[in-house]
Protein backbone atom coordinates (compact mmCIF):
# COMPACT_ATOMS: atom_id res chain seq x y z
CA UNK A 1 0.00 0.00 0.00
CA UNK A 2 1.22 3.70 -0.76
CA UNK A 3 2.30 5.89 2.14
CA UNK A 4 1.88 9.40 2.54
CA UNK A 5 5.83 10.33 1.43
CA UNK A 6 4.60 11.08 -1.83
CA UNK A 7 1.25 13.05 -1.46
CA UNK A 8 1.95 16.74 -1.63
CA UNK A 9 -1.32 18.83 0.42
CA UNK A 10 -1.57 22.39 1.30
CA UNK A 11 -2.41 24.78 3.33
CA UNK A 12 -4.77 27.64 1.76
CA UNK A 13 -3.43 29.96 4.16
CA UNK A 14 0.22 29.64 3.63
CA UNK A 15 -0.17 29.39 -0.13
CA UNK A 16 -2.24 32.52 -0.45
CA UNK A 17 0.45 34.33 2.27
CA UNK A 18 3.24 33.18 0.01
CA UNK A 19 1.92 34.56 -2.94
CA UNK A 20 1.27 38.21 -1.65
CA UNK A 21 4.45 38.05 -0.46
CA UNK A 22 6.24 37.26 -3.62
CA UNK A 23 4.04 39.74 -5.78
CA UNK A 24 6.70 42.16 -5.41
CA UNK A 25 7.34 43.82 -8.77
CA UNK A 26 3.59 43.42 -10.24
CA UNK A 27 1.50 46.39 -10.00
CA UNK A 28 0.28 47.17 -6.85
CA UNK A 29 -3.59 46.47 -7.56
CA UNK A 30 -2.57 42.73 -7.94
CA UNK A 31 -0.37 43.18 -4.76
CA UNK A 32 -3.10 44.42 -2.26
CA UNK A 33 -5.82 42.47 -3.35
CA UNK A 34 -3.14 39.08 -3.03
CA UNK A 35 -2.85 40.55 0.50
CA UNK A 36 -6.67 40.79 0.96
CA UNK A 37 -7.21 37.59 0.22
CA UNK A 38 -4.32 35.82 2.28
CA UNK A 39 -5.90 38.37 5.39
CA UNK A 40 -10.08 37.10 4.30
CA UNK A 41 -8.26 32.68 4.45
CA UNK A 42 -6.11 33.92 7.79
CA UNK A 43 -9.57 35.27 9.24
CA UNK A 44 -11.58 32.56 8.06
CA UNK A 45 -9.09 30.02 9.49
CA UNK A 46 -8.97 31.66 12.87
CA UNK A 47 -12.47 32.79 13.55
CA UNK A 48 -15.18 31.24 11.15
CA UNK A 49 -17.08 32.77 7.99
CA UNK A 50 -20.13 33.86 10.91
CA UNK A 51 -17.59 35.97 12.95
CA UNK A 52 -15.74 36.96 9.43
CA UNK A 53 -16.05 40.68 9.88
CA UNK A 54 -14.24 43.53 6.86
CA UNK A 55 -12.85 45.17 9.87
CA UNK A 56 -10.92 42.24 10.49
CA UNK A 57 -9.47 41.15 7.41
CA UNK A 58 -8.18 44.73 6.78
CA UNK A 59 -6.55 44.92 9.83
CA UNK A 60 -4.88 41.12 9.31
CA UNK A 61 -4.08 42.85 5.67
CA UNK A 62 -2.80 46.42 7.24
CA UNK A 63 -5.34 48.19 4.95
CA UNK A 64 -7.58 50.66 5.38
CA UNK A 65 -11.37 50.00 5.30
CA UNK A 66 -12.11 51.33 2.14
CA UNK A 67 -9.25 49.84 0.33
CA UNK A 68 -11.34 46.86 0.54
CA UNK A 69 -14.44 47.85 -1.08
CA UNK A 70 -12.26 48.62 -4.26
CA UNK A 71 -11.35 44.89 -4.39
CA UNK A 72 -14.60 43.13 -3.22
CA UNK A 73 -18.86 44.66 -2.58
CA UNK A 74 -18.16 42.56 1.11
CA UNK A 75 -17.15 39.50 3.06
CA UNK A 76 -19.11 37.40 1.64
CA UNK A 77 -17.22 37.79 -2.02
CA UNK A 78 -14.08 37.64 -0.45
CA UNK A 79 -14.69 34.46 1.33
CA UNK A 80 -15.96 33.09 -2.05
CA UNK A 81 -12.75 33.94 -3.76
CA UNK A 82 -10.48 32.27 -1.13
CA UNK A 83 -12.43 29.11 -1.43
CA UNK A 84 -12.25 29.17 -5.52
CA UNK A 85 -8.62 29.66 -4.67
CA UNK A 86 -8.75 26.62 -2.64
CA UNK A 87 -10.98 24.46 -5.37
CA UNK A 88 -8.53 25.72 -7.99
CA UNK A 89 -5.59 24.24 -5.77
CA UNK A 90 -6.69 20.79 -4.83
CA UNK A 91 -7.01 20.34 -8.81
CA UNK A 92 -3.92 21.56 -9.79
CA UNK A 93 -1.98 19.43 -7.04
CA UNK A 94 -4.07 16.36 -6.77
CA UNK A 95 -1.90 13.20 -7.66
CA UNK A 96 -1.12 12.40 -11.24
CA UNK A 97 -0.85 8.62 -12.91
CA UNK A 98 -3.25 7.09 -11.09
CA UNK A 99 -4.43 4.47 -13.97
CA UNK A 100 -0.81 3.22 -13.72
CA UNK A 101 -1.04 1.82 -10.21
CA UNK A 102 -3.31 -1.05 -8.35
CA UNK A 103 -7.08 0.17 -8.35
CA UNK A 104 -7.25 -0.05 -5.00
CA UNK A 105 -3.25 2.01 -4.34
CA UNK A 106 -5.07 4.67 -6.85
CA UNK A 107 -8.13 5.02 -4.56
CA UNK A 108 -6.24 5.16 -1.76
CA UNK A 109 -3.42 7.60 -2.90
CA UNK A 110 -6.11 10.46 -3.84
CA UNK A 111 -8.30 10.01 -0.85
CA UNK A 112 -5.10 10.56 1.14
CA UNK A 113 -4.45 13.62 -0.71
CA UNK A 114 -7.64 14.65 -0.31
CA UNK A 115 -8.22 14.17 3.14
CA UNK A 116 -5.15 15.31 3.88
CA UNK A 117 -5.97 18.75 2.76
CA UNK A 118 -9.53 18.67 4.02
CA UNK A 119 -7.81 18.25 7.68
CA UNK A 120 -5.53 21.19 7.53
CA UNK A 121 -7.88 23.49 5.81
CA UNK A 122 -10.91 22.68 7.58
CA UNK A 123 -11.40 26.17 9.26
CA UNK A 124 -11.57 27.35 5.69
CA UNK A 125 -13.96 24.81 4.53
CA UNK A 126 -16.17 25.40 7.08
CA UNK A 127 -17.50 28.56 5.38
CA UNK A 128 -19.04 26.26 3.06
CA UNK A 129 -22.15 25.31 4.26
CA UNK A 130 -23.15 28.74 5.62
CA UNK A 131 -21.65 30.54 2.35
CA UNK A 132 -24.01 28.37 0.22
CA UNK A 133 -26.69 29.34 2.20
CA UNK A 134 -26.21 33.15 0.90
CA UNK A 135 -25.38 32.31 -2.46
CA UNK A 136 -27.10 29.62 -4.72
CA UNK A 137 -24.50 30.06 -7.27
CA UNK A 138 -22.19 27.87 -4.79
CA UNK A 139 -23.86 25.20 -4.47
CA UNK A 140 -24.11 24.97 -8.70
CA UNK A 141 -19.85 25.42 -8.62
CA UNK A 142 -19.60 22.60 -6.37
CA UNK A 143 -22.33 20.62 -8.07
CA UNK A 144 -20.43 21.01 -11.35
CA UNK A 145 -17.18 19.71 -9.56
CA UNK A 146 -18.32 16.63 -8.06
CA UNK A 147 -20.34 15.77 -11.70
CA UNK A 148 -16.19 16.59 -13.07
CA UNK A 149 -14.74 14.11 -10.42
CA UNK A 150 -18.02 11.71 -11.05
CA UNK A 151 -16.58 11.72 -14.55
CA UNK A 152 -12.89 11.02 -14.09
CA UNK A 153 -13.77 7.68 -11.39
CA UNK A 154 -15.37 6.61 -14.33
CA UNK A 155 -13.24 6.95 -17.29
CA UNK A 156 -10.86 5.10 -15.22
CA UNK A 157 -13.42 2.30 -14.21
CA UNK A 158 -14.14 2.24 -18.52
CA UNK A 159 -9.99 1.81 -18.68
CA UNK A 160 -9.64 -0.82 -16.59
CA UNK A 161 -12.59 -2.77 -16.80
CA UNK A 162 -13.36 -2.99 -20.49
CA UNK A 163 -16.54 -1.07 -20.18
CA UNK A 164 -18.36 0.45 -22.97
CA UNK A 165 -17.30 4.07 -23.12
CA UNK A 166 -21.49 4.98 -23.02
CA UNK A 167 -20.47 4.25 -19.15
CA UNK A 168 -19.92 8.02 -18.93
CA UNK A 169 -23.11 9.34 -19.96
CA UNK A 170 -25.22 6.66 -17.95
CA UNK A 171 -27.42 8.48 -15.28
CA UNK A 172 -27.46 5.59 -13.38
CA UNK A 173 -23.61 5.20 -13.15
CA UNK A 174 -23.04 9.01 -12.37
CA UNK A 175 -25.41 8.49 -9.36
CA UNK A 176 -23.95 5.64 -8.25
CA UNK A 177 -20.18 7.27 -8.18
CA UNK A 178 -21.88 10.41 -7.03
CA UNK A 179 -23.29 8.83 -4.08
CA UNK A 180 -19.83 7.28 -3.38
CA UNK A 181 -18.49 11.06 -3.36
CA UNK A 182 -21.21 12.83 -1.34
CA UNK A 183 -20.58 9.89 1.70
CA UNK A 184 -17.08 10.76 1.84
CA UNK A 185 -17.82 14.44 1.66
CA UNK A 186 -20.20 13.61 4.71
CA UNK A 187 -17.99 11.80 6.70
CA UNK A 188 -15.55 14.52 6.48
CA UNK A 189 -17.65 17.21 7.61
CA UNK A 190 -18.95 14.89 10.74
CA UNK A 191 -15.51 13.91 11.66
CA UNK A 192 -13.31 17.45 10.91
CA UNK A 193 -16.06 20.22 11.01
CA UNK A 194 -18.94 18.91 13.52
CA UNK A 195 -16.33 16.85 15.16
CA UNK A 196 -18.77 14.16 15.87
CA UNK A 197 -18.64 12.96 19.80
CA UNK A 198 -19.52 9.57 18.30
CA UNK A 199 -16.44 9.30 15.91
CA UNK A 200 -14.49 10.99 18.49
CA UNK A 201 -11.73 7.62 18.63
CA UNK A 202 -11.31 8.34 14.93
CA UNK A 203 -10.66 11.78 14.58
CA UNK A 204 -7.16 12.07 15.24
CA UNK A 205 -6.40 8.93 13.29
CA UNK A 206 -6.24 10.45 9.71
CA UNK A 207 -4.60 6.90 8.26
CA UNK A 208 -7.54 5.17 9.81
CA UNK A 209 -10.06 7.37 8.15
CA UNK A 210 -8.47 7.19 4.80
CA UNK A 211 -8.21 3.29 5.02
CA UNK A 212 -11.68 2.72 6.05
CA UNK A 213 -12.84 5.03 2.94
CA UNK A 214 -10.86 3.84 0.50
CA UNK A 215 -11.94 0.00 1.53
CA UNK A 216 -15.41 1.01 0.90
CA UNK A 217 -14.61 3.17 -2.37
CA UNK A 218 -13.15 0.04 -3.76
CA UNK A 219 -15.95 -2.18 -2.60
CA UNK A 220 -18.52 0.42 -4.15
CA UNK A 221 -16.72 0.51 -7.33
CA UNK A 222 -15.22 -2.74 -8.07
CA UNK A 223 -18.06 -5.14 -5.71
CA UNK A 224 -14.96 -7.02 -4.43
CA UNK A 225 -12.68 -6.07 -1.16
CA UNK A 226 -9.61 -5.33 -1.96
CA UNK A 227 -6.33 -7.82 -1.91
CA UNK A 228 -5.80 -8.07 1.48
CA UNK A 229 -1.95 -7.60 0.64
CA UNK A 230 -2.68 -3.80 0.07
CA UNK A 231 -4.08 -3.10 3.38
CA UNK A 232 -2.56 -2.30 6.62
CA UNK A 233 -5.43 -1.06 8.76
CA UNK A 234 -8.24 -2.64 7.69
CA UNK A 235 -7.24 -5.72 7.80
CA UNK A 236 -10.01 -7.19 10.59
CA UNK A 237 -12.51 -5.49 8.53
CA UNK A 238 -11.51 -7.57 5.89
CA UNK A 239 -11.93 -10.51 7.59
CA UNK A 240 -15.06 -9.32 9.45
CA UNK A 241 -16.60 -8.74 5.33
CA UNK A 242 -15.41 -12.63 4.93
CA UNK A 243 -16.70 -13.96 7.70
CA UNK A 244 -20.22 -12.80 6.01
CA UNK A 245 -19.74 -13.86 2.85
CA UNK A 246 -17.88 -10.75 0.85
CA UNK A 247 -15.47 -11.72 -1.90
CA UNK A 248 -12.04 -10.90 -1.87
CA UNK A 249 -9.58 -10.88 -5.00
CA UNK A 250 -6.27 -12.33 -5.06
CA UNK A 251 -3.83 -10.36 -4.73
CA UNK A 252 -2.24 -10.89 -7.37
CA UNK A 253 -4.92 -10.44 -9.69
CA UNK A 254 -7.37 -7.45 -10.15
CA UNK A 255 -10.78 -6.73 -10.01
CA UNK A 256 -13.30 -8.27 -12.71
CA UNK A 257 -16.22 -5.87 -14.55
CA UNK A 258 -17.48 -3.71 -11.49
CA UNK A 259 -21.05 -3.69 -11.07
CA UNK A 260 -21.22 0.05 -12.69
CA UNK A 261 -20.04 -1.44 -15.47
CA UNK A 262 -22.85 -3.69 -15.79
CA UNK A 263 -25.71 -1.39 -15.24
CA UNK A 264 -25.29 -0.39 -18.76
CA UNK A 265 -25.74 -3.75 -19.60
CA UNK A 266 -28.83 -4.66 -18.30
Amino acid sequence: MMTGQDIESFHIVSVLNERAQSRRGVPKRMRTRAKLLAATAEELERVGYEALTVDGIVETAGAARGTFYLYFENRNEAAVAVLRAYKALLRVMRPRGGPALHPFDSIHRFNRYYVQCYVRNVNVLAAREPLMRERPDLADARDSLNHRWAKVVLRDLCVRSGAAPDLLHNPMALLAVRSVLAMADELLRELYVHRSRHLVDVVDNPDQVIEVMSFMWYRALFGDSPPEDRLDLTRPLLQMVLRGGGKAVSPAGTAGRPPLSRIVNR
